[in-house]
């Protein structure tokens, strides 16, 4: 439960941030990552460790990503794999 409870902290300060999450029910954010604004996470995605996603990256479904720093307006493709796999 509190694992769940911290989840919905952090996803919630992401989305009052301009933050998009199409099912943040299903969306896992570590407390380390950074977000821009207008970044659109699909369904199913983790982002991990020192993870930056800069404004206006479209993050594919179920894609993880970990230590991994994108390019701004870049689209990274559902499935993705990037970054430092645990």
């Amino acid at each position: 439960q509190i694992d769940k409870i911290l989840q919905d902290r952090i996803r919630d300060k992401w989305l009052k941030a301009g933050v998009t999450m199409i099912s943040p029910e299903t969306t896992f954010i570590d407390d380390t990552v950074e977000l821009g604004q207008d970044v659109v996470l699909e369904p199913g995605v983790i982002l991990k460790g020192k993870t930056v996603i800069p404004e206006g990256v479209l993050v594919g479904a179920y894609s993880y990503l970990s230590d991994y720093t994108a390019q701004s307006n870049a689209h990274i493709v559902p499935h993705s794999v990037k970054g430092r796999i645990n």
